[in-house]
């Protein structure tokens, strides 16, 4: 009888350990859009609306949040519809374009952690 209660929590121990480990994980991915193959990070950076450039599409797919979007026009945090447009602003170290949120627009970054 002792012997399968020390088993029983052992393999619960286990089996909740291997649940929070995965969870943890799956936070670690950032908020992204995909874009011409190229995946951004959005930011809540206000852009002028002299750097905003003509529209490039919108998001046509939401995928899970822990996952990374390998299609273009896919995000797992942006809304379907969403709209995306070129940055046409002052030169920037690493490739912009802008998103359209509740009618404000703002800068998305291209993700150049897992490059």
């Amino acid at each position: 009888m002792n012997k399968k209660l020390v088993a029983s929590i052992v393999i619960v121990l286990v089996v909740v350990g291997i649940s929070i480990y995965s969870n943890v994980q799956s936070e670690k991915v950032a908020s992204l859009v995909r874009v011409d193959n190229v995946n951004f990070v959005p930011t809540n950076e206000p852009v002028d609306a002299t750097s905003i450039g003509k529209p490039i599409g919108q998001v046509n797919k939401k995928i899970a949040r822990q996952t990374t979007p390998t299609r273009n026009n896919e995000s797992n945090s942006l809304s379907v519809g969403t709209k995306l447009y070129e940055f046409i602003g002052d030169k920037q170290p690493t490739k912009v374009l802008v998103y359209e949120d509740d009618g404000s627009k703002y800068i998305a970054r291209e993700n150049i952690v897992n490059k």
